[in-house]
């Protein structure tokens, strides 16, 4: 079975099997969201959370699993047809993907507002942004050098740095130490001194 969560403005579309299944605002699929995670972390004693969407009813149930089986199976259900099930491990990998679109729709929805914050914080200099979304940094960039409120309380822009995209998180699979001691491997007495000074406070 192949599933995908695609984003188109503010809706999360849910397509199974090349099959358009399922249409979610982006408010109902964070909602969505909050039960699958439910599930996946830990299922209540009734085994099943549900959801009703407009006339659409949209449930999750965890099945046990069997003893010739690794893992428990996730169940999503929609009207009373089953629309995908997963072993566990799986299930949490479409939960990100889920999660991810359910994201970027509710972005879409609130674009002049991201638009703006963005756009404020160009101007104070900010040395991060808020979006990733081409149209909206566009919009962003525009309200930062034309719009008479801000230019007229935050005089003080940073042409130079503009729109910026927003920060990502990389895992580091080194250890703390490990990072201290390619450091001080790099470097003479000095910058040992310096790193050691930034580590430690006086």
């Amino acid at each position: 079975m192949h599933f995908n969560a695609l984003q188109q403005k503010d809706a999360v579309v849910v397509v199974v099997d090349g099959r358009r299944a399922l249409e979610l605002g982006w408010k109902a699929a964070r909602e969505l969201c909050t039960l699958m995670g439910a599930q996946l972390r830990e299922p209540p004693p009734s085994g099943e959370t549900s959801l009703r969407v407009g006339s659409a009813h949209l449930a999750f149930r965890r099945v046990p699993r069997l003893p010739t089986e690794l893992e428990d199976t996730l169940l999503w259900i929609a009207n009373g047809a089953l629309l995908f099930s997963a072993p566990l491990s799986v299930a949490r990998q479409i939960w990100t993907l889920f999660t991810g679109a359910a994201r970027l729709a509710e972005e879409w929805a609130n674009a002049e507002a991201v638009a703006m914050d963005a756009a404020i914080m160009a101007r104070t200099g900010a040395p991060l942004g808020l979006t990733d979304h081409p149209q909206i940094k566009a919009e962003a960039k525009k309200l930062a050098e034309s719009d008479s409120q801000l230019r007229r309380y935050l005089p003080i822009a940073s042409p130079r740095a503009g729109v910026l995209s927003a920060p990502r998180v990389f895992h580091d699979k080194r250890s703390a130490p490990d990072q201290l001691a390619a450091l001080f491997a790099k470097g003479g007495t000095a910058q040992r001194q310096s790193i050691l000074s930034k580590l430690v406070p006086s």
